[in-house]
């Protein structure tokens, strides 16, 4: 919000949806930015290695290891609308997919320390995907780009009847 605010545009919100804004609150808005995040973690089914350990003292047990990169997966996109027509403005889309980790570590029956090396490494991702979506943010939403969004928003309620 502050990014709106210092570049001078008008902000209300936030809204669960469109529909949840009334007609007023809609005239006196020049676009509706809308976010929709697909990003979904890393399966640990399917990126750590399993085996059945056979220990003389223990028993059977679960052994795990892991020599892989770990990283989300998806997209967060914006869009901008114009909020009585709801005519779609512009519409940008950051991958969050290239934002890998490694993660290694030899054969362990330590559940504990599989769910902490897990958790630091899901934590590194995290942060890197955070880090990627927000230079990326900066570059989309650059003030003179979203200015000439707002005049051909402008452009499109003059011409519309309601």
């Amino acid at each position: 919000m502050d990014y709106f605010t210092t570049n001078k545009f008008a902000v209300s919100g936030p809204f669960k949806s469109v529909d949840d804004m009334t007609f007023p609150e809609k005239k006196q808005s020049d676009l509706v930015l809308e976010i929709t995040v697909d990003v979904r973690p890393p399966d640990p089914n399917s990126e750590l290695k399993t085996r059945i350990g056979r220990n003389a003292w223990s028993g059977d047990r679960t052994v795990w290891s892991a020599d892989t990169e770990i990283g989300y997966r998806g997209a967060i996109q914006f869009t901008l609308w114009e909020p009585l027509s709801m005519q779609r403005m512009w519409t940008k889309s950051i991958d969050v997919s290239g934002s890998k980790v490694p993660l290694e570590f030899d054969e362990t029956d330590s559940v504990d320390l599989v769910n902490r090396l897990w958790a630091n490494a899901l934590n590194r991702a995290s942060d890197l995907a955070f880090d990627h979506t927000m230079g990326q943010v900066e570059r989309f939403f650059h003030p003179d780009e979203i200015r000439l969004v707002k005049e051909q928003s402008k452009e499109i309620r003059d011409s519309k009847v309601y």
